[in-house]
């Protein structure tokens, strides 16, 4: 979508799904508290989460896909403790399951916040996979966290406001309309994106990402170019809707998604 400042006209950067993770994905750790195991990281709800009993170097391994070439351009760990227990995190692959090569995706880093921690790589496709926690000062905790293929869309065509939001809570009022009291529980984002006269190929990907998650919990990042910290955790109303134009060459696509502002 473009936007005019000053006589100059710009972009934002496509629309971002990281939704994806290998279908056979399967997660064992080092070390893990058997009330947190953590396969609760590949669930996509939040709550409940891995739990590590241990300071010192440790893996999160992908055992499932272990053995198959598969591709990832992208990790994400959401409401984790890894910025206050000052770990440096990475992604590692190999193709001989760790024996003699054994190669980071990006130079380890520790996140700047313990909401989420979010990076993209150039795409490297291999046949075993993992995470490397080392340095931490407490127990790594992990709510939600995988890797895959991010989904790239295209830019909206539409207006729209990516930092939207909706507080839930009940008010009490009186029977003449007087505000009695207001219990906030919690405050709502809301996204919509359009895509007016989608290609076949935008078509194709939110049918992917819609068949992949349902109303499932997936990240968005709607302009990784000028708001790269902008990362959020969002599920769909369940429609999916994305009716031909008139002519039947383009598809009129659109997507309602809400999530908590964390």
């Amino acid at each position: 979508m473009s936007i005019v400042s000053s006589g100059v006209e710009s972009k934002w950067a496509k629309v971002k799904f990281a939704h994806d993770y290998a279908s056979t994905m399967s997660l064992t750790a080092t070390s893990e508290d058997s009330s947190y195991p953590v396969s609760n990281m590949l669930n996509r709800l939040e709550g409940n989460c891995y739990q590590s009993l241990i300071t010192t170097t440790q893996y999160i391994t992908d055992t499932g896909s272990a053995g198959t070439s598969t591709s990832a351009d992208y990790l994400v760990l959401w409401l984790h403790n890894l910025y206050t227990a000052g770990a440096t995190v990475t992604l590692q692959y190999s193709n001989d399951n760790f024996s003699s090569d054994i190669n980071d995706a990006f130079t380890g880093e520790t996140p700047t916040s313990d909401t989420y921690y979010f990076k993209e790589f150039t795409t490297i496709s291999s046949e075993y996979w993992r995470i490397k926690i080392e340095s931490a000062t407490v127990a790594p905790k992990i709510t939600i966290g995988y890797w895959g293929d991010i989904t790239e869309l295209d830019w909206v065509n539409a207006q729209f406001d990516p930092n939207a939001q909706r507080i839930r809570d009940d008010v009490n009022r009186s029977e003449t309309g007087y505000q009695l009291g207001v219990y906030t529980k919690y405050t709502e984002r809301t996204q919509r994106f359009v895509w007016n006269k989608a290609e076949l190929a935008i078509y194709d990907k939110l049918e992917a990402w819609h068949n992949n998650v349902g109303r499932e919990n997936f990240f968005t990042i709607w302009d990784s170019d000028d708001h790269p910290t902008e990362v959020y955790l969002m599920y769909s109303d369940g429609v999916f809707d994305c009716p031909y134009d008139f002519n039947g060459r383009y598809r009129n696509c659109s997507v309602n998604l809400t999530g908590r502002k964390a």
